[in-house]
């Protein structure tokens, strides 16, 4: 493999990548992709924060990747510094199990901690989605 990320291609295996975290209402949804990728035979891969790993029982034999996010919430602009700094880390992590496992695709299902995953996919070239699951944007 490269590191030139204009030539990184999906690897063998049809490998899949989730970032979701926050809320059952990012969580869950994900969570059904991941069982009807699995049952069609892909693997699955979930990238959250803390918070997305407080919901038991989803993502059963899932693998899962920790990352650093963040949000400026209620602490405003004036954490816009450490929230960049955060969503850089957690990006720079995701970049680097990215270059290893080569998935097909990156998708994202809201919440901040699926920010520094798509930023990761979308550095390397990757396809990368977004799930919208709200009825109203």
């Amino acid at each position: 493999m490269t590191d030139n990320p204009r030539q990184m291609t999906p690897g063998p295996g049809g490998t899949y990548v989730l970032c979701a975290g926050g809320t059952g209402g990012h969580m869950v949804p994900a969570h059904c992709l991941a069982l009807e990728l699995m049952a069609r035979g892909h693997k699955v891969h979930l990238v959250t924060d803390e918070r997305g790993l407080r919901f038991p029982g989803l993502f059963p034999g899932v693998p899962v990747t920790k990352v650093e996010a963040a949000s400026t919430g209620r602490s405003g602009w004036r954490s816009l510094p450490q929230v960049a700094l955060s969503i850089w880390k957690g990006r720079s992590a995701a970049r680097k199990l990215f270059k290893e496992m080569r998935p097909r695709a990156v998708i994202g299902f809201g919440g901040y901690p699926a920010l520094p995953g798509l930023l990761a996919g979308l550095s390397l070239y990757l396809p990368c989605l977004i799930h919208e699951q709200n009825a109203v944007l």
